[in-house]
């Protein structure tokens, strides 16, 4: 939920590590699902998975120059 008062103030817990924990959070959020729908969750959750598993898929420039580039 938004903060109210001083923000910097109150201990609302850490941001997500990691891009598929974050997703969690936002498909599980009531917040979210009140504020922009229920669908619209649901198609930014989708659109977002399916970028994670691209991500995944590819070997980044740091990969490939530690573990497969020949010096």
């Amino acid at each position: 939920s938004p903060s109210r008062g001083d923000g910097y103030a109150q201990k609302n817990g850490s941001l997500p590590g990691y891009m598929h924990e974050a997703l969690d959070r936002f498909r599980n959020s009531d917040f979210i699902r009140a504020s922009l729908g229920g669908e619209m969750q649901r198609i930014f959750t989708l659109t977002k998975e399916q970028e994670v598993a691209e991500f995944r898929r590819r070997v980044s420039l740091l990969e490939y120059q530690s573990y497969l580039e020949r010096t």
